[in-house]
């Protein structure tokens, strides 16, 4: 597995501000409670 960072935002506006700052972005989708 390749090193990676991960950022958790609190909102959607959080999430596509990281996203547009950060090179090579990718949303992770799902989860579980």
């Amino acid at each position: 597995m390749r090193p990676f960072t991960y950022l958790r935002a609190k909102s959607p506006a959080e999430a596509a501000a990281l996203a547009s700052q950060v090179d090579g972005s990718r949303f992770i989708a799902g989860g579980t409670n």
